[in-house]
C-alpha cells in the first residue's frame, strides 16, 4: 500500500497543493485494463465543460490556476469531436490549444494535433467527481510518454478527503510512486463556448500576442460626383438621347425609282 504523502506551498498567487501517487511513464496501459464504460463522448457532451483538477508535478504545471475542457462534435462524424483547452495561469493570462477526439470505444479515445498523437483511457472514477484519465503518448513532439491526470465537470479543487480514494485506485493499479499538483482554481475559467474566433475589441488580438497588427488597405481617392443630365426647358430632367445612326443605303442604285 502507498502512502499518501502531500505537501503544501505558496506559487505565485496559487496555492499549489502536491500529493505522491503512483505514476507508470515507461509504457501505455495494457489492451485489457479496464476502463469507465460511462465515460463516453454522449457523458462527456452532456456534462461539459470538464476541468482538470491535478496533474503531475512540474514547473510548467506549477503555474497554473485551471483548465477547461469543452467539446464540439464533428459535423458528418458523430464519434469524433474538436476539444478546446483553455489553460488560466496563475497571473491572469490564458492559454488555448485544440485537439481531435475520436472515441475509439466508451472510455478511450484517441486525441491528435498537429505534432503529438496519444490516448487517454479513463481507468478508474474516485466517488468525488474526479475521474482518472491516464494519458499515453504515442507518437509525435510530445512532451512526455503518459501521465496521469484528474478529470472533474465540477471547477473546485480536490479535498483532501477524495485523495486517500484516489490513492487507493492508484494503488490498485501497481504503478510506482510520483508527485502531482492539484490545481487551485481561483481565477475565473475561460472555457470556449463557440468556435468562431470573435474580437470586439479592435486590434485587441494582435496585441496580446505582441505582434504589430496589420497595415489596413488604402482608402480610395474621394472621386467627384457625376456631372447632371442635361436640363430642358420644361423644368424636367431628362437622360440624354443616343443620336440616331445613319440612314443604311442599298449598294445598287439601280434599285432605287
Amino acid at each position: 500500500m502507498l502512502s499518501g504523502h502531500i505537501l503544501v506551498s505558496a506559487t505565485f498567487c496559487c496555492l499549489a497543493v502536491y500529493a505522491r501517487y503512483g505514476f507508470r511513464k515507461e509504457v501505455c496501459p495494457a489492451d485489457d485494463v479496464l476502463v469507465e464504460s460511462s465515460f463516453d463522448f454522449d457523458f462527456v457532451y452532456s456534462n461539459q465543460p470538464l476541468f482538470v483538477n491535478f496533474l503531475p508535478k512540474t514547473d510548467e504545471n506549477a503555474i497554473i490556476d485551471n483548465i477547461c475542457l469543452t467539446f464540439f462534435p464533428l459535423p458528418d462524424d458523430p464519434k469524433t469531436y474538436t476539444c478546446y483547452f483553455s489553460t488560466v495561469f496563475c497571473d491572469g493570462s490564458t492559454r488555448v490549444e485544440s485537439a481531435i477526439l475520436r472515441e475509439i470505444q466508451p472510455g478511450k479515445f484517441r486525441g491528435s494535433n498537429p505534432s503529438c498523437t496519444y490516448t487517454s483511457n479513463i481507468i478508474g472514477f474516485a466517488g468525488c467527481d474526479t475521474y482518472l484519465d491516464y494519458k499515453c503518448f504515442e507518437y509525435g513532439e510530445c512532451d512526455d510518454s503518459t501521465y496521469l491526470q484528474g478529470l472533474s465537470t465540477i471547477c473546485r479543487p480536490v479535498g483532501l478527503s477524495c485523495l486517500k480514494k484516489l490513492e487507493e485506485i492508484v494503488s490498485d493499479l501497481h504503478m510506482p510512486e510520483a508527485e502531482y499538483f492539484i490545481l487551485p482554481m481561483q481565477l475565473p475559467n475561460q472555457c470556449v463556448t463557440e468556435q468562431s474566433c470573435a474580437n470586439n475589441i479592435e486590434l485587441n488580438f494582435f496585441r496580446a500576442l505582441n505582434i504589430p497588427a496589420p497595415i489596413p488597405p488604402p482608402i480610395p481617392p474621394h472621386l467627384p460626383p457625376p456631372p447632371p443630365p442635361p436640363f430642358n426647358p420644361a423644368g424636367e430632367y431628362f437622360p440624354p438621347v443616343p443620336p440616331m445612326p445613319p440612314p443604311y443605303y442599298f449598294p445598287y442604285p439601280q434599285y432605287y425609282v
